[in-house]
C-alpha cells in the first residue's frame, strides 16, 4: 500500500513539474524582449557588431551580418524581483561607437507596453519603436 501512495505521490509530482513547466516562463515577474534590429540603411557588407549585457550577465559579442540575411539580435528576460532591471549595449559600426541603456524597468513601462522593446539602428542613430503611435522615435546618434 505505502508503495501505491509513493506512485501516486511520484505521479503528482512529475505532473506538477510539466505543468509548472509548461507555464508562462516568468512566474512572479514580466518577462521583455529585447530586439536589435539592422536597418537597412547600415548597407549590406558592413555588419553591426553588439555587445549587450546586464549587471549579472554578459550576453557576449554578436554580429549582425546583413549580407548574411542577419537582421536581428533579441533575448528575453524576466525582470528582476524588484523591479530593477537594467541591460546596457554597445554598438559598433563604419568605425563609430555608442553604448546606452537599451531596457530599464521604468522605461519599459512607457516604452514597451507589449513586452517588446525594439531598437532600430539606422546611420543616422537609434529608434525605439512605438507600437502605440505606429513609429519610431530617435533617441540617440552615432
Amino acid at each position: 500500500m505505502a508503495s501505491n501512495m509513493t506512485k501516486t505521490y511520484l505521479s503528482i509530482l512529475f505532473l506538477s513539474a510539466n505543468l509548472i513547466q509548461g507555464m508562462a516562463y516568468c512566474f512572479f515577474t514580466d518577462e521583455y524582449t529585447v530586439r536589435i534590429y539592422s536597418d537597412e540603411t547600415l548597407g549590406d557588407y558592413t555588419p553591426l557588431t553588439v555587445q549587450c549585457a546586464s549587471g549579472k550577465e554578459d550576453l557576449g559579442r554578436r554580429s549582425i551580418d546583413r549580407h548574411q540575411g542577419q537582421k536581428i539580435y533579441q533575448w528575453k528576460f524576466c525582470e528582476n524581483f524588484i523591479g530593477k532591471s537594467i541591460y546596457y549595449c554597445h554598438f559598433w559600426w563604419m568605425g563609430k561607437s555608442k553604448r546606452f541603456e537599451v531596457f530599464n524597468s521604468d522605461f519599459a513601462k512607457r516604452k514597451c507596453t507589449s513586452g517588446t522593446c525594439l531598437w532600430i539602428v539606422r546611420n543616422d542613430g537609434f529608434y525605439i519603436d512605438n507600437e502605440l503611435f505606429r513609429k519610431s522615435d530617435k533617441w540617440y546618434t552615432w
